[in-house]
Protein backbone atom coordinates (compact mmCIF):
# COMPACT_ATOMS: atom_id res chain seq x y z
CA UNK A 1 0.00 0.00 0.00
CA UNK A 2 2.66 2.34 1.08
CA UNK A 3 4.25 1.92 -3.15
CA UNK A 4 0.95 1.45 -4.98
CA UNK A 5 -2.28 3.68 -2.41
CA UNK A 6 -5.03 2.03 -1.31
CA UNK A 7 -6.74 1.84 -5.03
CA UNK A 8 -3.95 -0.16 -6.44
CA UNK A 9 -2.09 -1.51 -3.73
CA UNK A 10 -4.29 -5.38 -5.05
CA UNK A 11 -3.13 -4.75 -8.35
CA UNK A 12 0.67 -4.05 -7.51
CA UNK A 13 0.88 -7.33 -5.24
CA UNK A 14 -1.11 -9.83 -8.34
CA UNK A 15 2.32 -7.76 -10.22
CA UNK A 16 4.18 -9.43 -8.07
CA UNK A 17 3.06 -12.69 -7.86
CA UNK A 18 2.94 -12.78 -11.28
CA UNK A 19 6.71 -12.08 -11.72
CA UNK A 20 7.72 -14.76 -9.29
CA UNK A 21 5.77 -16.98 -11.71
CA UNK A 22 7.53 -15.65 -14.65
CA UNK A 23 10.75 -16.26 -12.93
CA UNK A 24 10.14 -19.62 -11.51
CA UNK A 25 8.72 -20.91 -15.22
CA UNK A 26 11.92 -19.43 -16.46
CA UNK A 27 14.36 -20.93 -13.95
CA UNK A 28 12.75 -24.19 -14.79
CA UNK A 29 12.61 -24.79 -18.52
CA UNK A 30 15.76 -22.61 -19.50
CA UNK A 31 17.78 -23.15 -16.62
CA UNK A 32 18.58 -19.88 -15.18
CA UNK A 33 19.24 -17.86 -18.43
CA UNK A 34 22.01 -14.85 -17.17
CA UNK A 35 21.48 -12.11 -19.62
CA UNK A 36 24.84 -11.63 -18.56
CA UNK A 37 26.33 -14.42 -19.98
CA UNK A 38 24.13 -14.46 -22.78
CA UNK A 39 23.25 -10.73 -22.93
CA UNK A 40 26.52 -8.89 -22.30
CA UNK A 41 29.44 -10.72 -23.17
CA UNK A 42 28.22 -12.47 -25.88
CA UNK A 43 27.06 -9.07 -27.43
CA UNK A 44 23.78 -10.21 -27.93
CA UNK A 45 22.22 -6.84 -27.10
CA UNK A 46 24.95 -4.98 -29.53
CA UNK A 47 26.01 -7.30 -32.25
CA UNK A 48 24.67 -7.17 -35.32
CA UNK A 49 22.26 -10.26 -36.31
CA UNK A 50 23.33 -11.39 -39.92
CA UNK A 51 23.26 -14.41 -42.13
CA UNK A 52 26.84 -14.33 -42.80
CA UNK A 53 29.22 -12.61 -39.68
CA UNK A 54 31.96 -13.41 -41.89
CA UNK A 55 31.41 -11.04 -44.56
CA UNK A 56 31.65 -8.08 -41.60
CA UNK A 57 34.25 -5.69 -42.55
CA UNK A 58 36.94 -5.43 -39.43
CA UNK A 59 35.39 -1.60 -39.01
CA UNK A 60 32.23 -3.18 -38.45
CA UNK A 61 33.29 -6.10 -36.16
CA UNK A 62 35.65 -3.06 -33.71
CA UNK A 63 32.80 -2.48 -31.45
CA UNK A 64 31.58 -5.73 -30.40
CA UNK A 65 33.96 -8.39 -31.47
CA UNK A 66 36.73 -7.74 -29.46
CA UNK A 67 34.34 -7.63 -25.98
CA UNK A 68 33.00 -11.13 -26.72
CA UNK A 69 34.11 -13.68 -24.15
CA UNK A 70 35.95 -16.19 -26.51
CA UNK A 71 39.31 -18.02 -27.01
CA UNK A 72 38.73 -18.02 -30.61
CA UNK A 73 38.10 -14.80 -32.65
CA UNK A 74 36.49 -17.09 -35.08
CA UNK A 75 34.35 -18.82 -32.79
CA UNK A 76 33.02 -15.48 -31.51
CA UNK A 77 32.55 -14.40 -34.53
CA UNK A 78 30.83 -17.25 -36.34
CA UNK A 79 28.94 -19.08 -33.25
CA UNK A 80 26.38 -16.78 -31.84
CA UNK A 81 25.52 -19.52 -28.95
CA UNK A 82 28.85 -20.20 -27.80
CA UNK A 83 28.53 -19.65 -24.02
CA UNK A 84 31.90 -19.32 -22.61
CA UNK A 85 33.03 -22.06 -24.25
CA UNK A 86 29.58 -24.32 -24.18
CA UNK A 87 26.85 -23.95 -26.13
CA UNK A 88 23.51 -24.21 -24.39
CA UNK A 89 19.74 -25.73 -25.70
CA UNK A 90 16.48 -23.59 -25.69
CA UNK A 91 12.64 -25.75 -25.26
CA UNK A 92 10.71 -24.97 -28.08
CA UNK A 93 8.41 -22.05 -27.45
CA UNK A 94 10.25 -21.52 -23.94
CA UNK A 95 10.99 -18.17 -24.36
CA UNK A 96 8.36 -16.55 -26.10
CA UNK A 97 6.05 -18.05 -23.26
CA UNK A 98 8.79 -16.00 -20.87
CA UNK A 99 8.34 -12.72 -22.62
CA UNK A 100 4.39 -12.83 -22.59
CA UNK A 101 4.54 -13.57 -18.74
CA UNK A 102 7.23 -10.88 -17.93
CA UNK A 103 4.63 -8.13 -20.51
CA UNK A 104 1.79 -9.14 -18.08
CA UNK A 105 3.93 -7.74 -15.08
CA UNK A 106 4.98 -5.18 -16.54
CA UNK A 107 1.54 -4.03 -18.19
CA UNK A 108 0.09 -4.00 -15.12
CA UNK A 109 2.99 -2.57 -13.12
CA UNK A 110 2.74 0.81 -16.08
CA UNK A 111 -1.31 1.12 -15.31
CA UNK A 112 -0.84 1.68 -11.69
CA UNK A 113 -0.91 5.83 -11.82
CA UNK A 114 -0.89 7.65 -9.31
CA UNK A 115 0.74 6.14 -6.70
CA UNK A 116 2.82 7.32 -3.56
CA UNK A 117 5.77 5.65 -5.25
CA UNK A 118 5.35 6.35 -8.35
CA UNK A 119 8.02 6.95 -10.01
CA UNK A 120 9.75 3.66 -8.14
CA UNK A 121 7.20 1.66 -10.01
CA UNK A 122 7.73 3.60 -13.80
CA UNK A 123 11.52 2.53 -13.01
CA UNK A 124 10.98 -1.01 -12.28
CA UNK A 125 8.50 -1.55 -15.19
CA UNK A 126 10.81 0.16 -17.30
CA UNK A 127 13.86 -1.86 -15.92
CA UNK A 128 11.73 -5.13 -16.82
CA UNK A 129 11.28 -3.81 -20.36
CA UNK A 130 15.08 -3.66 -20.86
CA UNK A 131 15.39 -7.32 -19.45
CA UNK A 132 13.06 -8.53 -21.73
CA UNK A 133 14.34 -7.21 -24.34
CA UNK A 134 17.97 -8.75 -23.52
CA UNK A 135 16.09 -12.30 -23.48
CA UNK A 136 14.19 -11.50 -26.31
CA UNK A 137 18.11 -10.99 -28.34
CA UNK A 138 19.38 -13.84 -26.42
CA UNK A 139 16.47 -16.04 -28.30
CA UNK A 140 16.74 -14.60 -31.71
CA UNK A 141 20.13 -15.31 -31.80
CA UNK A 142 19.94 -18.90 -30.06
CA UNK A 143 17.29 -19.69 -33.04
CA UNK A 144 19.58 -17.69 -35.79
CA UNK A 145 21.93 -20.02 -34.80
CA UNK A 146 19.98 -23.31 -35.15
CA UNK A 147 19.51 -22.29 -39.08
CA UNK A 148 22.82 -21.29 -39.60
CA UNK A 149 23.75 -24.89 -37.99
CA UNK A 150 21.45 -26.12 -40.71
CA UNK A 151 23.36 -24.76 -43.39
CA UNK A 152 26.76 -24.96 -42.73
CA UNK A 153 27.76 -26.76 -45.66
CA UNK A 154 26.30 -23.72 -47.52
CA UNK A 155 28.02 -21.16 -45.38
CA UNK A 156 31.84 -22.87 -45.53
CA UNK A 157 31.91 -22.28 -49.28
CA UNK A 158 32.29 -19.01 -51.13
CA UNK A 159 29.19 -16.40 -51.95
CA UNK A 160 27.02 -17.40 -54.45
CA UNK A 161 23.68 -17.14 -56.75
CA UNK A 162 21.30 -20.61 -55.46
CA UNK A 163 20.74 -21.87 -58.70
CA UNK A 164 17.60 -21.36 -61.38
CA UNK A 165 15.32 -23.90 -60.85
CA UNK A 166 11.63 -22.16 -60.23
CA UNK A 167 10.47 -22.23 -56.55
CA UNK A 168 7.38 -20.51 -55.14
CA UNK A 169 8.51 -20.66 -51.76
CA UNK A 170 12.12 -20.11 -51.79
CA UNK A 171 14.21 -21.52 -49.07
CA UNK A 172 12.17 -22.15 -45.42
CA UNK A 173 15.52 -21.24 -43.46
CA UNK A 174 15.92 -17.96 -45.68
CA UNK A 175 11.79 -16.92 -45.06
CA UNK A 176 12.38 -17.96 -40.75
CA UNK A 177 15.77 -16.22 -41.03
CA UNK A 178 14.50 -12.69 -42.56
CA UNK A 179 11.56 -12.92 -39.99
CA UNK A 180 14.23 -13.48 -37.11
CA UNK A 181 16.61 -10.46 -38.30
CA UNK A 182 13.29 -8.39 -38.76
CA UNK A 183 12.19 -8.96 -34.97
CA UNK A 184 15.64 -7.65 -33.63
CA UNK A 185 15.86 -5.04 -35.87
CA UNK A 186 12.49 -4.10 -33.88
CA UNK A 187 13.96 -5.08 -30.68
CA UNK A 188 16.78 -3.05 -30.74
CA UNK A 189 14.96 0.32 -31.93
CA UNK A 190 12.28 -0.69 -28.55
CA UNK A 191 15.53 -0.78 -26.62
CA UNK A 192 17.33 2.58 -27.86
CA UNK A 193 13.58 3.68 -26.72
CA UNK A 194 13.69 2.76 -23.39
CA UNK A 195 17.55 3.68 -22.88
CA UNK A 196 17.10 7.20 -24.37
CA UNK A 197 13.46 7.76 -21.73
CA UNK A 198 15.66 7.13 -18.98
CA UNK A 199 16.40 3.94 -19.15
CA UNK A 200 20.29 4.56 -19.15
CA UNK A 201 20.01 4.89 -15.54
CA UNK A 202 18.85 1.69 -14.71
CA UNK A 203 21.62 -0.54 -16.90
CA UNK A 204 25.09 -0.82 -15.82
CA UNK A 205 27.48 0.67 -18.40
CA UNK A 206 31.29 2.34 -18.37
CA UNK A 207 31.16 5.49 -17.74
CA UNK A 208 34.22 6.24 -20.04
CA UNK A 209 34.73 4.68 -23.27
CA UNK A 210 38.09 3.22 -22.23
CA UNK A 211 36.49 1.32 -19.50
CA UNK A 212 34.10 -0.81 -21.54
CA UNK A 213 35.32 -4.35 -21.09
CA UNK A 214 32.85 -8.12 -21.83
CA UNK A 215 31.19 -7.63 -18.84
CA UNK A 216 30.31 -4.10 -18.74
CA UNK A 217 28.63 -2.58 -21.72
CA UNK A 218 29.49 0.77 -23.40
CA UNK A 219 29.46 4.55 -22.22
CA UNK A 220 27.75 5.11 -25.85
CA UNK A 221 25.19 1.92 -26.03
CA UNK A 222 22.29 4.05 -27.55
CA UNK A 223 24.94 4.99 -30.28
CA UNK A 224 25.66 1.33 -30.68
CA UNK A 225 22.71 0.03 -30.65
CA UNK A 226 22.02 2.46 -34.08
CA UNK A 227 25.08 1.13 -35.39
CA UNK A 228 23.96 -2.66 -34.81
CA UNK A 229 20.78 -1.52 -36.90
CA UNK A 230 22.91 0.13 -39.34
CA UNK A 231 25.04 -2.56 -40.12
CA UNK A 232 21.74 -5.10 -40.49
CA UNK A 233 20.48 -3.46 -42.57
CA UNK A 234 23.49 -2.76 -44.91
CA UNK A 235 24.31 -6.60 -44.44
CA UNK A 236 20.05 -7.91 -44.58
CA UNK A 237 20.47 -9.34 -48.09
CA UNK A 238 23.38 -11.75 -47.55
CA UNK A 239 21.83 -14.57 -47.19
CA UNK A 240 20.58 -14.36 -51.13
CA UNK A 241 23.59 -15.09 -51.71
CA UNK A 242 23.00 -18.93 -50.12
CA UNK A 243 20.03 -19.76 -50.28
CA UNK A 244 17.49 -18.92 -52.79
CA UNK A 245 14.28 -16.98 -52.78
CA UNK A 246 10.96 -17.15 -53.64
CA UNK A 247 10.72 -17.55 -57.67
CA UNK A 248 8.48 -15.16 -59.35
Amino acid sequence: MKWAGEKSADQLVNAYKNMDEAFAYENSTVGNLSTLYWGVSTRHITRPLVFAPQLLTAEEEAYFLPHVFNVSVEEGRADFMDIHGGNKTLPDGAIPHFLEMLKNVYTKIESIKDAPEQEFLEDMAKSLRIYASVVRSCNNFYLAQEIRNRNKEVLAGSTHRPNKIPTWTGDDDLQNFNDIMRDELDNALDLIDLLGNGGMELVCYAKEPIKEDTFILGADLIEQLKLKRKIMLAHWTDIESYLATPFK
